[in-house]
């Protein structure tokens, strides 16, 4: 199967069908992904994603699929090398970062090593350092020490405590909640949350915080719910005023097996086949909404 797949792969790259492109790989799960690109590059002597970059110009849908067509973890650390450079990129950063599991990120750690000589950990607290309250939700994020508390009404009210009533936010007791709360238990503060603070976690977030601290705090509650729910929001983002091209071509790349989930929980924000619409061009549009599932 995969052999087959590479070939056609192959024959709609060298059709350029944009479209047939798309479809063509919108149903992959990542084992089926690496399989396939496997069987290309040894049919081909090149990576699937090194063979549309030679044939498709320059333009957000071929950002969209070198991203597509190449691997998760590859797609990862060269994210994050490009936004270290002349100034760290947050938004790429948080993308590229603050939607991983301890699995990938342990990938991701081992893969930037071999691509670049670099250790990653030291890498990142260099460039990023822990002053913000972006970054040190960054570094929490990544720690991954996460332990059951069985405590959840005694979190939700912390955490009420923390962003409620207070001229500044407990930023302390935000990012400790954000980053060792197991995500079941995370379920059942932000219920607790709602229920005494008669808002969200994410409306209280955004009400206390601005930019990329906002962004950060936010992105990590909603990836505490399930992977699908992080891609929502950032796909949210991506989809404001006039568009964020980048990000919305980040997330779809690296996340569209989420589609069946993150096209329902993304009703949250508002319909997402016609915001991409909105605010992507046609292309990229059409193939985005290919990969998510939604028309």
């Amino acid at each position: 199967m995969a052999a087959a797949k590479a070939t056609e792969i192959k024959a709609l790259i060298d059709a350029k069908d944009m479209d047939g492109l798309a479809r063509s790989v919108a149903d992959f799960d990542d084992r089926q992904r690496a399989e396939i690109y496997a069987a290309f590059r040894a049919a081909n002597g090149k990576t699937a994603s090194e063979y549309l970059d030679a044939l498709f110009k320059n333009g957000d849908y071929k950002d969209l699929m070198m991203i597509v067509l190449d691997d998760e973890i590859d797609v990862r650390c060269k994210l994050i090398k490009k936004a270290f450079k002349g100034g760290n990129d947050e938004r790429c950063l948080t993308d590229a970062l603050l939607t991983t599991t301890p699995e990938v990120y342990a990938r991701v750690k081992d893969r930037y090593h071999q691509l670049f000589g670099d250790d990653f950990e030291s890498t990142l607290r260099k460039e990023i350092g822990s002053k913000t309250v972006w970054a040190r939700m960054v570094n929490s994020w990544l720690a991954f020490c996460r332990s059951a508390r069985n405590n959840a009404q005694g979190d939700a009210e912390a955490l009420k405590a923390a962003l409620i009533g207070v001229k500044h936010p407990d930023t302390d007791t935000v990012i400790r909640l954000l980053g060792t709360t197991v995500p079941s238990e995370w379920k059942q503060i932000s219920e607790a949350f709602e229920s005494i603070a008669k808002k969200t976690i994410e409306q209280a977030l955004i009400e206390a915080y601005k930019g990329d601290d906002e962004l950060a705090l936010c992105c990590c509650n909603a990836t505490l719910h399930c992977p699908a729910r992080g891609a929502a929001y950032l796909l949210s983002l991506a989809c404001q005023k006039k568009g964020d091209t980048d990000r919305c071509c980040r997330i779809t790349g690296m996340l569209y097996d989420q589609a069946e989930q993150c096209k329902v929980l993304y009703a949250h924000y508002g319909n997402l086949a016609k915001d991409i619409r909105a605010t992507m061009s046609k292309n990229l549009a059409e193939a985005c909404c290919v990969l998510w599932h939604v028309m």
